[in-house]
């Protein structure tokens, strides 16, 4: 199934301090049958704190999905893999969105995620202060990137942006090419 995600609309669900989101204004489809739910636990290990989580997540290379993706997922129940449904080890499995990170009226750092319960779907908000179980799954692409949607864009619409560095709320990013595209 094909789930549309326009990212010039706004994140809408919290008003909470956005930390790390991306900041692309096109429209974009993904392929729901291309997307993960990957844990990053060691055979060795029962938990993970979540910050560590998610910089383990970030090496991973892939695609990190992010709360626009599940507010259209919100919208469209019928684009979750069933597979989510299920229990991991007896708990609930939630499925962290961590390619949007936001700061908790607390304080905290924290990730948006999705899970079942009660026969319908719902989402809540993981600190990454805590530790990190296997029923805490993260949603990511299998390929690379996102693409978007206008298929009539040519090589000359693109902006070249590798190298270029920002700064945003006085973290600095340095942009570079992915894949060599």
């Amino acid at each position: 199934m094909k789930l549309v995600v326009d990212y010039s609309q706004p994140f809408s669900l919290l008003d909470w301090k956005l930390i790390e989101h991306p900041t692309r204004t096109d429209t974009v489809t993904i392929d729901t049958d291309d997307i993960e739910a990957i844990t990053t636990l060691k055979d060795d290990e029962d938990y993970v704190q979540g910050e560590e989580n998610l910089t383990r997540i970030k090496a991973t290379g892939k695609t990190l999905l992010d709360a626009r993706v599940l507010e259209e997922l919100l919208k469209h129940p019928e684009a979750i893999p069933e597979k989510w449904k299920q229990e991991t080890n007896g708990y609930i499995t939630d499925i962290f969105f961590p390619g949007t990170v936001l700061v908790h009226p607390d304080g905290y750092r924290c990730v948006l995620c999705l899970y079942w319960d009660d026969g319908g779907w719902h989402w809540s908000d993981g600190w990454l202060e805590r530790d990190w179980r296997a029923s805490n799954l993260s949603a990511v692409l299998a390929s690379s990137a996102l693409s978007p949607l206008d298929s009539e864009s040519k090589p000359s619409d693109t902006l070249n942006l590798d190298g270029l560095e920002i700064e945003i709320e006085g973290m600095r990013y340095k942009l570079k090419k992915l894949d060599g595209k």
